[in-house]
């Protein structure tokens, strides 16, 4: 692996990124339902390392935690989760739902072409990225299955990812 030039700069200015997103809740929500913003920083940048990737998600989730935490009351009604996606980390999100259903159309999917299923962890979150979030903190794993035509033929694409934050157990059928 290729040494990186100014490690530690960009590493300190994704952070910054993500501590300034979680200290402002949206105005608007994209089509009335939700916002979500993404990982700020570059594949190049979390693939370097997996201290430099747990160093980035263990931030991801404590600003999630601090997003649920303080809460304005005219946001009430919200619900905030973090999808974190262990083989892509650069997909992984934090998510701000209006209300409970925008959180259930988000969340619930069960098409033809792709479908979400709670599914049984795999190995613990916690030592494979090498993370740590409270005991309070509801964590469930999803499997993605994506049904993909090629060359006139059908195939299956299985994903799996973590949801960790404000769980909603009815929308998960837990």
């Amino acid at each position: 692996m290729k040494k990186q030039r100014g490690l530690k700069r960009k590493i300190r200015n994704v952070i910054l990124e993500i501590q300034k997103n979680a200290k402002m809740f949206p105005i608007e929500f994209y089509n009335d339902s939700y916002f979500n913003y993404y990982v700020p920083a570059s594949s190049d940048l979390l693939d370097y390392s997996h201290k430099v990737r747990s160093h980035i998600l263990q931030e991801l989730i404590d600003n999630t935690i601090y997003l649920i935490q303080n809460k304005p009351s005219e946001y009430a009604d919200t619900l905030i989760t973090l999808i974190i996606n262990p083989d892509e980390i650069r997909n992984s999100q934090i998510i701000i739902h209006k209300n409970l259903e925008s959180y259930r159309d988000f969340y619930v999917r069960n098409s033809v072409w792709q479908r979400w299923k709670v599914a049984v962890p795999e190995h613990d979150i916690k030592k494979t990225l090498n993370i740590n979030y409270p005991q309070n903190v509801s964590v469930v794993s999803i499997e993605e299955i994506l049904l993909e035509e090629e060359d006139g033929r059908e195939h299956e694409i299985t994903n799996r990812f973590f949801v960790i934050g404000e769980i909603i157990p009815e929308v998960f059928s837990l």
